[in-house]
């Protein structure tokens, strides 16, 4: 079995908004990242969205002190949770952000088997993609990380590094590290105990200074073959708005156009208003995409969708959503919406596709009439 997750950006909220722990507006993706600090006394580091929708590793305040500290993804929200996997490739496009580390050999991307405690200063399972030297960014573009992994306890479990399809390097796990406890380890941007920012004078700025930024980011697994071919980048993750439809019985609560309503970015955190309404008789919501971002040479990987929605205190209805194409549909996934406000939201993924729903390839035309289907059930 083969399948892809896309991390999708551009949709989430920009900027220091939410709860650090939880890597502001990334925090509302399903990929339930968390924020470690090396010391109770020192400032933040962390993630968050930037506004030109890259995912930022930065310091967070404006307090000058030593900062140190981890942004953390469980390996299995990447390959959903599966123990049978025998090669994955997560792919990342990685770039300065402005102020490198003060220290030498940081690393930037590096896997760690715990999530470790405030004030600790545990050291990395191996390190993918470090800084050469003190002040020094290394070479950026797209690098792809490909686990092959072999049973546990036995030798041969290992990460290549490729940049811009250039083999880099191979990084041997040891023999603890295998297939049924991948899941388990953690894709980790930062480094416990070790300075990667000193801070400013006070009242002369800091706030969000990037050490380095993520985006156009995948990950393919194989259960069967580690050949090399879950490689599939560079990839370019290219967000497609909601097309206007013929549905006129869901309506907006500021009598806004549905499609615009859809189309706002920033639609979590504490942007709350406008939404969309569904009827009380539960009827489908039908929903297109505009593809005109795609070029014609473009080659289309996959395709991802989620949803995220938000339902009165006293209602229980699940919303249920699916793809549909030419009479085919994908598996349904369905949720009780929160009765929060968008900051308790987490997205909710439709299957991710790597054909159409009737099994036919992916293509420009073929995606111009692939419905999203969001039902209250």
């Amino acid at each position: 079995m083969r399948d892809i997750t896309l991390v999708g950006l551009h949709h989430l909220q920009k900027g220091r908004v939410g709860d650090i722990a939880e890597c502001y507006g990334f925090g509302s993706s399903h990929f339930e990242p968390t924020h470690t600090k090396n010391a109770g006394t020192q400032s933040s580091v962390g993630l968050s969205v930037s506004d030109d929708n890259k995912l930022l590793f930065s310091v967070n305040e404006t307090f000058y002190a030593v900062k140190s500290g981890i942004s953390q993804i469980r390996l299995g929200k990447f390959i959903a949770e599966r123990t049978d996997v025998v090669e994955f490739t997560i792919g990342m496009r990685v770039a300065g952000g402005g102020n490198p580390s003060p220290t030498a050999s940081y690393p930037l991307v590096c896997l760690y088997s715990t999530r470790p405690a405030v004030g600790t200063t545990a050291a990395p399972a191996a390190t993918l993609l470090a800084q050469p030297a003190a002040n020094t960014y290394p070479t950026f573009g797209y690098y792809e990380f490909t686990f092959t992994m072999m049973p546990v306890g036995t030798a041969g479990s290992k990460i290549d590094v490729y940049l811009d399809k250039v083999f880099v390097t191979s990084i041997a796990l040891a023999t603890n590290v295998g297939q049924t406890n991948i899941k388990d380890y953690y894709l980790t941007f930062g480094r416990m105990g070790v300075v990667c920012y000193n801070g400013t004078a006070p009242g002369s700025g800091g706030i969000e200074t990037r050490l380095f930024t993520m985006e156009d980011i995948y990950c393919m697994y194989d259960t069967a073959t580690a050949d090399g071919s879950t490689r599939k980048g560079p990839m370019r993750i290219k967000p497609l708005e909601v097309d206007t439809n013929l549905d006129t019985a869901w309506q907006t609560s500021d009598g806004s156009a549905r499609a615009a309503c859809l189309n706002l970015p920033n639609h979590h955190g504490t942007v709350v208003t406008p939404y969309v309404l569904s009827p009380v008789s539960k009827t489908p919501m039908t929903l297109r995409r505009v593809t005109s971002p795609i070029l014609d040479t473009d080659v289309i990987v996959a395709v991802s969708g989620v949803t995220s929605a938000n339902r009165d205190a006293g209602n229980s209805v699940n919303l249920s959503s699916k793809w549909q194409y030419n009479g085919s549909s994908s598996a349904s996934v369905s949720y009780l919406p929160t009765a929060g406000d968008y900051t308790t939201q987490k997205d909710v993924a439709l299957p991710t596709l790597m054909t159409m729903p009737d099994g036919t390839a992916l293509t420009k035309t073929r995606l111009i009439n692939l419905e999203m289907v969001l039902t209250p059930v």
